[in-house]
C-alpha cells in the first residue's frame, strides 16, 4: 500500500529531468524524501510496538514472533522503506543500466549469508542475511547512482539527511516503546488501542516538534490546507 504512494509520483518526477535544473530536481527530491522518512518512520515504530499484541488477539499467542525476530523484521522494513524516494527517482530518470549488476550481487550475498547463518540462528539468520545484503549493495549504490547520474550532485547531502531522519526515528522508537511497555491493561484489545494511540501521538508529535519549521513540512502543510479549502467550497 505504501509503495503505491511513491509509485504514483514516478511520472511527475520523470518530467523534472527534462524541464528543470538540478537544484529544482534536488528540491523535489528533498520533499519526497521527507515524506518517505516520516511515513516509514511512523509505520516502523507502530509495527514494532503493536505487532505482538495484534497477532496475539487475532491469530493466537502461538503465532507471536520472538522479540529478536520482530526487531529484525522491522529493521528490514525500515531499510526497504527508506529506499522508496531513491527508487522513485531512479525509475523516473530511467537509471537502470548503471546498477544492472547490483541485483546479482545482492542475491548472491543474501544467499551465502543466509545459508551460513540459518543453521545456527534459524529465521533470524535468514533475516540477517537479507539485511546484510541490502546494506552491502542497494542501500548505498542506488543513492550514489541517483545523485551522480540523475541529480548531478554529490551524495553527501543525502546521507546527512538520512542520518538525521534515522536518528529522530530511533529516538521516537525508544520513547514510544518505553511508553507502550508501561501499558498494563488486562484486556488485550484495550491494551492494543491504548498502544495505538501512543504510536499515533509520540512519533508524530516528535516529528512535528523537530520538523515543523522546515521547508518540506511547510510545503505539505500548505498542500493539506489548500485541499481542505477546496473541499469546503
Amino acid at each position: 500500500i505504501l509503495s503505491q504512494i511513491f509509485a504514483a509520483m514516478t511520472a511527475s518526477v520523470g518530467n523534472l529531468k527534462i524541464t528543470e535544473g538540478k537544484e529544482k530536481r534536488y528540491d523535489i527530491f528533498k520533499k519526497v524524501f521527507f515524506l518517505n522518512a516520516w511515513i516509514y518512520g511512523f509505520c516502523s515504530i507502530s509495527f514494532l510496538c503493536l505487532d505482538q499484541d495484534f497477532i496475539h488477539i487475532f491469530f493466537g499467542e502461538s503465532f507471536v514472533m520472538d522479540i529478536g525476530i520482530l526487531f529484525l523484521v522491522v529493521f528490514r522494513f525500515y531499510l526497504e522503506g527508506m529506499r522508496k524516494s531513491v527508487l522513485t527517482f531512479r525509475d523516473a530518470f530511467g537509471l537502470f543500466w548503471h546498477n544492472r549488476y547490483m541485483p546479482v550481487g545482492e542475491v548472491s550475498i543474501n544467499l551465502l549469508v543466509s545459508l551460513g547463518l540459518v543453521g545456527k540462528y534459524g529465521v533470524k539468520g535468514v533475516l540477517a542475511g537479507t539485511i546484510i545484503s541490502m546494506l552491502a549493495m542497494p542501500w548505498w549504490i542506488e543513492p550514489y547512482i541517483v545523485f551522480r547520474h540523475g541529480l548531478m550532485m554529490e551524495g553527501r547531502r543525502y546521507w546527512k539527511q538520512y542520518g538525521s531522519y534515522a536518528g529522530i526515528s530511533i529516538l521516537a522508537a525508544v520513547l514510544t516503546w518505553k511508553a507502550c511497555a508501561g501499558v498494563s491493561a488486562e484486556n488485550l484489545f484495550i491494551k492494543l488501542v491504548i498502544k495505538a494511540c501512543l504510536c499515533g501521538t509520540i512519533p508524530n508529535g516528535l516529528y512535528w516538534i523537530v520538523y515543523r519549521r522546515r521547508e518540506e513540512y511547510q510545503y505539505y502543510f500548505k498542500f493539506v490546507i489548500k485541499i481542505k479549502e477546496l473541499l469546503m467550497e
